[in-house]
C-alpha cells in the first residue's frame, strides 16, 4: 500500500452481516522520491530520498515505513526510452522511522531548530522548509 490508512467511524448497514468501515487517507503529499546524491552535514557523499512536502492529517504518534524499489530499468544501449515496470516489483530494502508526534494546532509546541543536515541540503539547492 503506498499510503497509510486509518479507520474512521465505522458505519453499520442493515443489509450486511458485519460492520462496514470507512477509511481516510491520513498521509498526504508526494509518496515517492527519487534517489539523490548529496553531501551530508560533514560533506560526506551519500544517497538520500527527500520528502519535502509530506503531512499527516491526524494527531497522534506515528512511524513511517519506507520501501526501496526499482521501478524502472536503466537506459537501453540503443538509446530508446526506458521501460517502466507495469507489474509487481520486489522490495529491495525496508526501514521504519523513529516514532514522531503530530500535534493539533492548539497543542503545537513550536517549530524545532533547523538541523545541520537540512542546512547542508539547502546549500546544495534542495528546497526544504528551513
Amino acid at each position: 500500500q503506498p499510503f497509510t490508512q486509518t479507520p474512521s467511524v465505522p458505519s453499520h448497514s442493515s443489509h450486511s452481516s458485519g460492520p462496514r468501515h470507512t477509511y481516510t487517507r491520513t498521509l498526504v503529499g508526494p509518496l515517492c522520491a527519487n534517489a539523490q546524491r548529496l553531501q551530508d552535514e560533514h560533506r560526506d557523499p551519500a544517497i538520500f530520498f527527500l520528502f519535502q512536502d509530506l503531512s499527516i492529517r491526524t494527531e497522534g504518534t506515528f512511524r513511517l515505513r519506507m520501501r526501496l524499489m526499482n521501478i524502472g530499468e536503466p537506459p537501453a544501449p540503443n538509446g530508446r526510452s526506458n521501460s517502466v515496470g507495469t507489474g509487481t516489483m520486489p522490495v529491495l530494502a525496508q526501514a521504519f522511522s523513529e516514532p514522531f508526534t503530530v500535534y493539533s494546532a492548539k497543542r503545537f509546541p513550536g517549530v524545532p531548530d533547523t538541523t545541520a543536515l537540512s542546512i547542508a541540503f539547502g546549500n546544495q539547492g534542495q528546497k526544504l522548509p528551513l
